[in-house]
């Protein structure tokens, strides 16, 4: 009776996990959306020097932008399977840059000085048009074949393009993109979240490579293609 009463509720927890592992991605990217407005306005009745709230407005409508682009991948995403390899990397990526984004937002820039910042302020803005380049560039050549999920090779191996130069350009633009929004809104707790938020990027590399190269194609590939995320660093 214990064994049927087992695989009687076993599937539909089964399902249910399944379900909430596809809609994951939508579910963090509309609060993300959500979030990001509600912060935004209440930071925007700060009352700061018109150059550092061009720039600041600028960062804002580029990261609105960069978010539409990623509800899209996140929708097509609800029809695919997977996730099991991923064990969590991708909700604990998701939490913390969400993190990071009150921490700039909420808290503004602490840390440069007024004379400083607009320096800093365009520096971060050009690595966040940096890596929304890459970013965009890796998915789009990836095409239906790039997901937000830890997956094993399909019958395609794509090793053209800007993956003959970095092997992970979504995970390398996604950094420089944070990492801009860091600087322009620089505070102890922004960060913190970067670079922890790096710490399980690099957790999630070393998972899906060590699935990837199970295939020998995969292996071939990271042999022309040495570097994962930064040209000559790593």
């Amino acid at each position: 009776m214990e064994n049927k009463i087992e695989s009687t509720h076993s599937p539909i927890g089964h399902d249910l996990k399944d379900k909430l592992t596809k809609l994951s991605p939508l579910l963090f990217t509309i609060f993300g959306v959500v979030f990001l407005g509600f912060v935004t306005f209440k930071q925007f009745m700060v009352e700061r020097p018109l150059t550092h709230l061009l720039i600041q407005l600028g960062l804002i409508i580029s990261y609105v932008s960069y978010m539409a682009f990623e509800s899209k991948i996140s929708l097509g995403e609800m029809e695919k399977g997977g996730g099991e390899h991923d064990k969590n990397t991708m909700e604990m990526a998701a939490v913390v840059k969400i993190s990071l984004l009150f921490s700039c937002l909420g808290l503004g820039n602490t840390l440069v000085s007024s004379n400083n910042y607009i320096f800093v302020a365009l520096l971060g803005l050009g690595l966040t048009f940096l890596g929304m380049y890459t970013r965009g560039r890796g998915v789009k050549e990836l095409g239906k074949l790039y997901g937000h999920r830890i997956r094993p090779i399909g019958e395609t191996l794509y090793d053209k393009g800007i993956y003959s130069v970095i092997r992970h350009p979504a995970y390398s633009g996604t950094f420089w993109i944070h990492l801009g929004v860091t600087l322009i809104f620089l505070n102890i707790f922004s960060l913190f979240f970067i670079f922890a938020w790096l710490g399980i990027v690099i957790l999630r590399i070393k998972l899906e490579e060590k699935l990837l190269m199970e295939d020998q194609r995969y292996r071939s590939y990271a042999e022309r293609t040495p570097y994962r995320m930064i040209p000559g660093l790593w």
